[in-house]
């Protein structure tokens, strides 16, 4: 047997959709007792080291699936997320950045409701700003004004960090819904400071306009008259956002 065809039988079992005993016969024909049992917990160390790379991102994700469904369903959507996502990422957590993708738009989560694939999306995007690379702009004064390369934005049609910050034994089965906020749901601020600390916070009104003047190279006081807020709030909104990171430049 040839060292492709070997790796193009055994693949499928460490991957997943095939089983050990399959495999065997597949590699010897007439495979031992213990070859198979060997092969066995090999493929059980593989799904092991999948469910744990998930579990360990999406913490809360996993949480809400079992709560709102069951173990067994989490399972089910492991299953089928990396046999159409077949892990291909060194970095094992990685192989979880189509999850959220996975749980919005995949025919196999019709039974989930619909702010797990948020919480998921959430999730992801807290642990993409605590290990993104450092970008050594980030610590320059240096330049035009711009945001720090870790910041992110997201609006979502739940209300998911009053849902994640309340305490466990009052939190409710599900985060409300907030599809009819000004910005059409929830915003979502993500960052990393300069200590490598993540932060996610619910954006005031006043910190979204300075995000939006940055963005569009437009002076912040200018948009603030035009949205009507008061300037020596959304002032202090841009001083506070420099001090943690999120503004940068333009000094």
């Amino acid at each position: 047997m040839t060292l492709a065809r070997f790796f193009d039988t055994i693949g499928p079992m460490l991957l997943g959709p095939a089983d050990a005993e399959t495999t065997a016969v597949a590699l010897l024909g007439e495979p031992s007792a213990l070859l198979t049992e060997r092969l066995a917990l090999y493929r059980r160390f593989c799904d092991l080291h999948r469910h744990g790379t998930l579990e360990g991102v999406f913490a809360e994700t996993h949480g809400a699936v079992v709560v709102t469904v069951s173990e067994a369903r989490w399972d089910k959507l492991l299953a089928v997320y990396f046999e159409a996502h077949v892990p291909t990422d060194w970095e094992l957590n990685g192989n979880g950045m189509r999850f959220p993708e996975f749980l919005a738009r995949s025919e196999d989560v019709a039974d989930l409701p619909r702010w797990i694939a948020e919480l998921a999306d959430l999730e992801w995007l807290e642990w993409q700003t605590h290990v993104s690379p450092d970008v050594p702009s980030d610590l320059s004064k240096v330049g035009p004004r711009r945001l720090g390369s870790t910041v992110a934005l997201r609006v979502y049609q739940h209300a998911l960090l009053e849902w994640l910050d309340a305490d466990t034994e009052e939190r409710p089965s599900a985060p409300r819904e907030c599809s009819e906020a000004a910005l059409g749901g929830a915003p979502v601020l993500f960052w990393r400071d300069g200590a490598l600390r993540m932060h996610r916070e619910t954006p005031a009104a006043e910190t979204l306009v300075v995000l939006q003047a940055v963005e569009l190279g437009r002076p912040t006081e200018a948009l603030a008259d035009a949205l009507g807020l008061d300037a020596a709030r959304v002032r202090a909104a841009e001083s506070e956002l420099r001090t943690c990171g999120v503004v940068i430049g333009g000094t």
